[in-house]
């Protein structure tokens, strides 16, 4: 399975050439109907897992070829396990982003697909970039969301109880400020593709409707009038930030509390087909990208 996987990214046809920005979402909405969902996932994700060994490790040659610089945030000095974090910086950048994936280990989709627009040539080239494509390898590699200790990454960003979350966050100390931070997620129950805009309580959605049309017609969108707890409209949760409303920040909580103004949670349905739910990221991330240039992208 492992052979067939990295097969499967490696002969894509994405990956022989990638169409130039602005161009991604230029073609005719696909015609034909959404892949029905599987019905693996009955009370949690029941799809394929990934081993992201592998592909990490592909990531870290290609990164040497590609003069990416690489960091391995070793998670304790008696263990072999470490997290890889990968910067680009540019001389003349737009802008600055952060994107982080695999941060819950039963979202597989979510660090492939930011593997791919990496070694695809998917991203920006006018940007800087900070990138966690793996937050949870270890939890990844056992197919659950939470870490082999039984710690959601996702909800110890106050507290930073965690080596994964402590090491992530010592490093990026010196690589802020961002413009954006992306985070790729996968939700086991959604029907659709949807995504969380967090945003100051006075404040209205910025980049995410525009995200969102950009993509409808590419991608099945959740249709759904109330997701994971909130209200949501046309698969978008405009998601009020506030310091003490919650006592177990997501990630998101302390990229916007840092100061980065958009914070945005890209969420695919996960009852699909791996490599569909890849695909779907990889559009909605390039278009979260060109939204930083151009917000009217999806009008």
């Amino acid at each position: 399975m492992r052979r067939l996987l990295l097969r499967m990214w490696s002969d894509s046809e994405e990956r022989r050439g990638v169409p130039p920005d602005g161009q991604f979402l230029k073609d005719s909405p696909i015609k034909a109907l959404p892949p029905e969902k599987l019905g693996l996932n009955q009370g949690g994700y029941g799809g394929e897992g990934v081993n992201p060994g592998p592909f990490l490790d592909n990531l870290s040659r290609w990164a040497a070829r590609h003069a990416w610089e690489e960091k391995q945030l070793a998670l304790d000095a008696g263990s072999e396990a470490s997290l890889a974090a990968f910067t680009k910086r540019r001389t003349h950048a737009k802008a600055s982003v952060f994107l982080s994936a695999g941060i819950h280990g039963d979202e597989p989709a979510s660090t492939l697909a930011l593997i791919a627009l990496m070694e695809e040539g998917g991203l920006r080239e006018d940007f800087n970039y900070t990138i966690f494509p793996c937050l949870n390898p270890r939890g990844m590699l056992k197919r659950r969301r939470e870490t082999p200790e039984g710690k959601d990454l996702n909800r110890d960003y106050l507290h930073r109880s965690t080596l994964e979350v402590q090491r992530q966050l010592e490093a990026i100390d010196s690589w802020h400020p961002f413009d954006m931070a992306l985070f790729l997620h996968e939700d086991w129950e959604a029907h659709g593709f949807y995504l969380y805009e967090l945003m100051d309580a006075s404040s209205t959605p910025v980049l995410g409707r525009s995200i969102l049309q950009a993509i409808r017609g590419h991608v099945p969108v959740e249709s759904a009038s109330w997701i994971d707890g909130r209200t949501a409209c046309d698969g978008l949760i405009a998601a009020p930030f506030g310091e003490t409303q919650r006592k177990d920040w997501p990630e998101a909580f302390f990229f916007r509390h840092r100061g980065t103004p958009h914070c945005l949670t890209l969420e695919a349905p996960s009852d699909f087909p791996l490599k569909d739910r890849v695909h779907w990221l990889k559009l909605a991330t390039r278009a979260a990208l060109a939204s930083l240039v151009d917000p009217a992208i999806g009008s």
